[in-house]
């Protein structure tokens, strides 16, 4: 009953009830993927599992462009070994099979950067076009992942200024930048006008730019960056090595990764609230690079076992590299896998009767016939029972309500407004609108926080006479 995966798939049942994103249902982000969601939920069904399902075939895609951006760039080992940094990053596991929009931004990113490798090996302008709408995709998935657009920018023209224009500036040096900025700004800038419309950008980034100024957030470590990347410490160590065994080496390829990297981390440094999710945008990098430190340890050490090769200072490096790699292997490798050390109960029923939730769902299901609007901070249960919610109130977030987005009072407007028929209240707890309702409705349910409230009228209609 996740909220965030909740929210996206609400939305994308809501397109599908012909309901227009921004002018009539509420969004902060991009809709790229609340569209995709759609149109995967229409042909497979509306059940959570067939988004999950198509987060974890993107995951899939990224482990593979992952695995060959490392063997064009460094190597074979390297390959090898940062297939599995990237299972152990955390919350890399969770999220490659959530229905959430920071992973499938990053993963259409990580597709940009390895066009725009191909680009510098192959020299085919195809390869700028394809690399410039994939990162339009990732900023119309999460803007989060705009800040590479630059990156990229820069690397195209010195790409192209060091290696032909012996120091002087000349029109083909800019020409390759020019086409992918191009591209990119209007690959970005005609979905955006004609999905969002310039009268409703506001939703895209005054709810963020709010969050960033509350005192809530500020004085709570768990929003701090530094906070969610403590179990990335060594990772970000060893991606360090693999920076310096990249200009060691001359791969210059090898330091898009390393930029992406120090960006996300220089600009979410100061910046509150960071989420959780929002930590892979320096860790997913960092295990880019930090392959690259074991696989050259590991090309210097195979080796070396047969031949022998005498020691050298560069070897202090992989010898780092290589312990750090045990250590995350042993710490990180027991939290990977203990979420699949449950057995799966192949023939389990939908809900587990003995949960909460299942509780409040059999409820919600029992006056769903009778319902045509339901009201909830938790929409994974308006999803479940295929319930429609106020357009308005389908992002109804803690942050929207902290930077004062959404009031109670809007809210119990919007509740008089369409008549809601239920209303299940279980994240906030919003004691002005709790009160209207025990005025107002019948408290069907109720457990620690969470309450479920139904009209009186159909109380009444279902009671036999």
């Amino acid at each position: 009953m996740d909220l965030d995966e909740g929210i996206n798939l609400v939305k994308a049942q809501m397109v599908l009830r012909d309901y227009s994103l921004y002018s009539q249902v509420w969004s902060d982000q991009p809709p790229f993927l609340t569209y995709l969601l759609a149109v995967i939920l229409h042909f497979f069904g509306m059940e959570a599992s067939v988004g999950r399902v198509l987060v974890l075939l993107l995951a899939c895609g990224l482990i593979w462009a992952y695995i060959h951006y490392l063997k064009i760039v460094w190597g074979k080992w390297h390959a090898v070994s940062g297939f599995i940094l990237l299972i152990l990053v955390p919350r890399f596991i969770e999220l490659s099979v959530s229905v959430m929009v920071g992973l499938p931004a990053i993963i259409f990113a990580v597709f940009s950067m390895l066009a725009l490798t191909n680009w510098h090996i192959h020299r085919k302008y195809s390869w700028i076009v394809i690399s410039a709408v994939l990162l339009a995709v990732s900023t119309l998935t999460k803007i989060f992942t705009a800040f590479l657009a630059p990156i990229f920018l820069v690397g195209l023209f010195w790409g192209e200024y060091a290696q032909f224009s012996e120091g002087k500036i000349i029109k083909n040096n800019i020409r390759p930048a020019l086409i992918w900025g191009g591209i990119f700004t209007i690959a970005v800038a005609i979905p955006l006008l004609l999905t969002v419309g310039p009268g409703n950008f506001d939703q895209l980034f005054g709810n963020h730019l709010d969050a960033a100024g509350l005192a809530t957030y500020r004085s709570d470590p768990d929003y701090w960056l530094g906070t969610q990347l403590i179990a990335a410490r060594p990772l970000l160590l060893l991606a360090f090595l693999g920076i310096v065994s990249a200009v060691l080496s001359k791969r210059w390829l090898a330091l898009y990764p390393a930029f992406w990297m120090v960006s996300a981390y220089l600009l979410l440094w100061r910046h509150v609230p960071v989420w959780s999710h929002q930590q892979l945008l320096v860790t997913i990098p960092a295990a880019f690079m930090a392959a690259g430190a074991v696989g050259e340890a590991l090309n210097r050490f195979v080796p070396g076992l047969r031949s022998r090769n005498k020691f050298t200072k560069r070897d202090l490096i992989h010898l780092a590299s290589t312990g750090l790699f045990v250590y995350i292997l042993l710490v990180q490798t027991p939290v990977t896998i203990a979420p699949f050390q449950t057995s799966p109960i192949i023939a389990a029923p939908r809900y587990k009767q003995t949960t909460t939730e299942a509780k409040f769902m059999k409820i919600v299901l029992q006056y769903a016939a009778d319902t045509q609007w339901m009201v909830t901070d938790i929409p994974m249960y308006a999803f479940y029972a295929d319930i429609p919610v106020p357009p308005n109130l389908v992002v109804f977030s803690s942050k929207r309500l902290e930077t004062g987005n959404l009031t109670e009072e809007q809210i119990i407007r919007t509740i008089e407004a369409v008549g809601a028929e239920q209303v299940l209240l279980g994240r906030n707890e919003l004691p002005v609108i709790r009160d209207y309702l025990r005025k107002n409705y019948q408290l069907v349910h109720s457990k620690d926080l969470i309450e479920l409230y139904v009209s009186r009228d159909i109380i009444s209609a279902s009671q036999p006479p």
